[in-house]
């Protein structure tokens, strides 16, 4: 990121792409508070931390979306208060980890949410307040809304994409920790096909030690939630082979898929905490 792009904000405490500079200036985002304060549709909402909606008009006239992430003290338990303060990787404030994965994940030619701004407020030497704004994808579905609709060659062709994005980004070295299916927005095009665009990247890292154990964390989360959205067992074997570039399953990949869907059967039972997806009545996934 070269200094060129970025405009520093408020004493420091906002850090702006010089193309949406204009965007903030002309609706009075130029101060950490007012953008903290700034309101839209709630999208999510837990304890110190929300995702909101936001339309803003630009300065030509026409309106503008995208998502606002805040976090706040709130979401700050004395524990992670202690690890942030100790300089413990994961403790580090998440708007400032979902930039810099997102810059770095688009160096390397993955699609993203395009970064707006990134706003830290500190306290103590450490981030106790922050934003992540970004543009809205246009056109993008969630993974787990458009996959049901497609029929079967179509859906059979975006699990060979998703195979083949999951591989990319594995083999970059990133894990994402969050790897649902929502997590993907598909943008169809117009002779067919789709773009594939990563969000939610606020916990992306690049494991040094345990990579299977992170790599299965992600099969795990992706295979549990296709197939909450309809995909069959014999579908996820195929993403499989896809994703390992196999015409079949070797003894290694055994293993590797009978682990995973052991991770599936944790998942059925305790459900990840802050997600909507598997809140339907009586959705449940069958064993993959």
């Amino acid at each position: 990121m070269s200094g060129a792009e970025f405009q520093s904000l408020d004493e420091g405490r906002i850090l702006v792409a010089a193309r949406w500079l204009p965007l903030l200036q002309a609706n009075g985002l130029t101060a950490m508070s007012a953008v903290m304060a700034l309101s839209g549709e709630m999208m999510r909402s837990v304890p110190g931390r929300s995702t909101v909606r936001v339309t803003l008009p630009r300065p030509e006239g026409s309106l503008w979306t995208g998502y606002l992430k805040r976090y706040t003290p709130e979401y700050l338990s004395a524990g992670r208060r202690w690890l942030r303060r100790m300089g413990w990787p994961a403790a580090q404030d998440e708007a400032g980890i979902e930039w810099r994965a997102i810059h770095d994940l688009r160096a390397r030619g993955f699609a993203t949410a395009e970064p707006v701004a990134l706003g830290q407020e500190r306290e103590g030497g450490i981030v106790t307040r922050s934003f992540l704004l970004t543009a809205e994808i246009a056109g993008g579905v969630a993974g787990h809304e458009y996959a049901p609709g497609l029929a079967a060659p179509d859906r059979k062709r975006l699990l060979q994409e998703v195979a083949e994005l999951t591989r990319r980004f594995h083999r970059a070295g990133f894990v994402h920790q969050d790897y649902y299916l929502n997590h993907i927005f598909a943008v169809p095009g117009s002779e067919g096909g789709e773009r594939l665009f990563l969000i939610d990247l606020q916990r992306v890292f690049r494991p040094r030690w345990f990579r299977e154990r992170w790599i299965v964390k992600d099969l795990a989360q992706l295979a549990y939630t296709a197939r909450l959205a309809g995909a069959s067992r014999s579908e996820l074997l195929r993403f499989y082979l896809a994703y390992a570039g196999r015409g079949s399953l070797a003894a290694a990949d055994k293993r590797r898929w009978r682990w995973i869907a052991r991770r599936v059967r944790r998942l059925e039972r305790r459900r990840p905490k802050y997600e909507a997806i598997w809140d339907r009545p009586g959705v449940r996934p069958r064993n993959v």
